[in-house]
C-alpha cells in the first residue's frame, strides 16, 4: 500500500487541481465527525469553521486516492491576545491551562486536533496503527515549523492520551472538555519528542516524500514516482 502524506491549509482558495484534494479532505473530516457527534449522549453539530481555521490539514492518502486518516493543526502564538482568546482555547481548556503554558515561557505552540481514521483502516483491518502514524507525522510538522511544543486535548474514552504519551506527551491539569466529552490535556515539548523506534524508517519514507502546499517554505513533490510500497506485513505490531 503506497501512502502519500498531504499537508494543505484549512482555507484554500486557489483554483487548481489541489482544490479537489481540499474538498476530499473536508468531506472525509466532516462526515466522520458528524457521525461521532451524533453518537454522543447530547448530540452536537460540527462547525465547518473548525476545518477552515486550521493552519494545516495533514492527511494520509493511499494509492487508490482514499483518505485513510488525517489530523488538523493550528499554529498559535501565546504572546498574542487574539490567539489566547481563540475559541479553541476557551472551549477546550481552562484559564489555568493557558497560564501554565505561559509560565513555562512558551510562545509558539502547535495544536494537534481531530485525529480521524477511516473505519476501513482501523488497526484490525489495516494490520497497523494508522493513528500512531498520524501522531508521529504530526510531530514531524511540529519540528518543521519550529514550534516549541504541541498541545492536544485527547479523548480519554478512546485512549488517545495514552497514544500521545508514547511520544513524550506530558499531562497538564485540569482535564478539559471537547464538545462535552472529557479529555486529558497534554503537552509534548519539541526538545523531548520521542518517536518509537519501530516507526522511524516508515515515517522517514512518508515524510521525505510528502506533498506540502502553500506554506511559507513550500515543498512540492510529484505524487507517485518516488514512493516505495508500504505493505501491511511490514507494519505488523506497530
Amino acid at each position: 500500500m503506497n501512502l502519500t502524506y498531504f499537508i494543505i491549509p484549512g482555507t484554500y482558495n486557489r483554483n487548481d487541481v489541489f482544490l479537489k484534494i481540499h474538498n476530499q479532505l473536508y468531506t472525509f473530516w466532516h462526515s466522520n465527525w458528524v457521525q461521532v457527534f451524533s453518537n454522543l449522549s447530547q448530540p452536537v453539530d460540527i462547525k465547518n469553521s473548525e476545518f477552515r481555521r486550521q493552519s494545516f490539514i495533514a492527511a494520509l492518502i493511499n494509492n487508490s486516492d482514499e483518505v485513510i486518516g488525517l489530523t488538523l493543526h493550528t499554529l498559535f502564538n501565546l504572546n498574542s491576545l487574539a490567539d489566547c482568546h481563540h475559541h479553541y482555547f476557551t472551549n477546550n481548556y481552562s484559564n489555568q491551562f493557558i497560564l501554565e503554558l505561559k509560565q513555562k515561557e512558551l510562545s509558539k505552540v502547535l495544536s494537534i486536533e481531530f485525529l480521524t481514521v477511516s473505519e476501513k483502516y482501523r488497526k484490525r483491518e489495516a494490520g497497523f496503527s494508522v493513528a500512531k502514524f498520524l501522531v508521529s507525522l504530526s510531530h514531524r510538522i511540529q519540528s518543521f515549523v519550529n514550534a516549541e511544543a504541541s498541545i492536544s486535548s485527547c479523548r480519554k474514552d478512546l485512549h488517545i492520551d495514552k497514544l500521545e504519551s508514547q511520544f513524550g506527551g506530558e499531562q497538564l491539569n485540569p482535564p478539559g472538555l471537547f464538545y462535552g466529552v472529557e479529555t486529558q490535556n497534554l503537552i509534548t515539548y519539541t526538545k523531548k519528542l520521542q518517536e518509537p523506534q519501530e516507526l522511524k524508517s516508515h515515517i522517514d519514507l512518508i515524510w521525505n516524500n510528502k506533498i506540502w502546499i502553500d506554506v511559507e517554505q513550500p515543498i512540492r513533490n510529484e505524487k507517485n514516482q518516488l514512493h516505495k510500497s508500504l505493505f501491511p506485513s511490514q507494519l505488523e505490531g506497530i
